[in-house]
């Protein structure tokens, strides 16, 4: 034949030989053909550990090498995801990769010969964070902390999630772990701190991504509510640390409030503003002799909310009696009211003139229907009142003036 086609190993010593036969069947000399062929290249790196890319792990650099006999390749990077530090042109690339990707680099060889090739570099990204969502004391069980969390892109993170805490306003030499080993996929864990009625606390979670970097959370700290019961004052006074962790911070907080044998925690105020003084005072002694209050806080999402303790405060809310009143009509102490009376309803009044005979008895009296000595003449009276479920008795006299 005129032409032959060989497909060549890719490395060996080669020759062709070619014999030309006359039509007479005379054979010439044999002349042997040198065939040289130049095999592609192997770029490969030197150090495989740059191979991963993390948020906290941005700096990357890589070496180029080849097999033996390729010693004068020039070499090419290429870059996508990422800004070089270096001449694409160099063996050495010095890589700043961006926070996202996708991310990819080619290194492109050529040898003397003019041979090429490209080879991809499988790069692993690990974009893994670890974001704290909430905390909150359980609304059944105050002991219980019930801390929120989440480990992003959790496919290529290798690592576990351990849990921190430390006391609010404690050196950040106190934090501890108290639960480690939970599992990536895991997104809450149960404290019971023992002691959330006294101490405020934060949290946050750690871990490792795939470049064996730490990963942290920002941190989230429980509610503390402190009541103070003024009783010369008849008033109340809270004040509360503010819930610090959510983005967006808090959008607002409640007070909630239960008195006497009421069974649940109602709304007592709401849309509190988190630039206001986490504090509030009312003047709301006479409301019962047991308050319970507690503060939920509410964020910008509407997504989380957190709870505080709940603190209960007594009032002794004594009966007040006064020794006059003026029955003339201008609706200024024109009837005998009692201080507190609203809280003893089962009561019994009875009403003297000043020679002893009873003018006025009625047992439960209320706000509702108040003596005002209508059918009495100016003068002083004295009144018995009586209150068996507690054995209280209270006597004392009163001043009735028309004019």
């Amino acid at each position: 034949s005129d032409s032959l086609q060989i497909s060549w190993v890719i490395s060996g010593n080669y020759q062709v030989s070619v014999v030309e036969t006359s039509e007479k069947g005379c054979v010439g000399k044999v002349r042997p053909i040198n065939v040289v062929v130049n095999p592609l290249p192997s770029p490969r790196l030197v150090n495989l550990t740059n191979l991963t890319i993390c948020p906290n792990d941005l700096q990357k650099g890589y070496f180029a090498t080849s097999a033996t006999g390729f010693d004068n390749s020039t070499f090419k990077w290429t870059v996508s995801g990422g800004i070089p530090s270096t001449p694409l042109t160099d063996k050495f690339l010095g890589v700043n990769w961006s926070e996202v990707g996708p991310y990819s680099l080619t290194l492109t060889e050529t040898t003397t010969a003019g041979c090429l090739k490209d080879t991809v570099i499988s790069l692993i990204a690990d974009p893994s964070s670890l974001v704290m969502k909430n905390v909150s004391l359980l609304e059944a069980d105050e002991n219980q902390v019930k801390v929120e969390f989440d480990m992003t892109s959790q496919v290529s993170n290798p690592g576990e999630i351990s849990v921190w805490r430390k006391e609010v306003g404690a050196p950040n030499s106190s934090w501890s772990v108290i639960k480690s080993g939970i599992a990536k996929n895991i997104s809450n864990y149960i404290d019971e701190p023992g002691s959330t009625s006294t101490k405020a606390y934060q949290y946050k979670v750690s871990g490792t991504n795939v470049c064996a970097k730490g990963i942290e959370s920002d941190v989230h700290n429980t509610i503390l509510l402190n009541v103070n019961p003024l009783q010369t004052s008849d008033s109340t006074k809270l004040n509360w640390n503010a819930y610090i962790g959510w983005p967006d911070n808090v959008k607002s907080y409640s007070v909630l409030r239960k008195l006497d044998n009421e069974t649940n925690l109602v709304d007592y105020e709401n849309g509190i503003q988190a630039s206001q003084k986490p504090a509030r005072g009312y003047q709301n002694a006479s409301d019962g002799f047991r308050h319970c209050y507690r503060i939920e806080s509410f964020d910008n999402t509407g997504q989380y909310s957190s709870l505080s303790n709940t603190v209960c405060v007594t009032f002794d809310n004594p009966l007040g009696f006064f020794n006059l009143i003026t029955p003339n009509g201008d609706d200024k102490n024109d009837e005998l009211a009692i201080k507190n009376l609203h809280l003893y309803p089962e009561n019994e009044l009875m009403i003297f003139d000043r020679w002893g005979r009873k003018i006025f008895s009625r047992k439960n009296y209320s706000n509702s229907d108040l003596w005002s000595a209508d059918d009495q003449q100016d003068g002083v009276y004295f009144y018995k009142f009586l209150v068996p479920s507690k054995n209280l008795t209270y006597q004392g006299w009163v001043t009735v003036r028309k004019d």
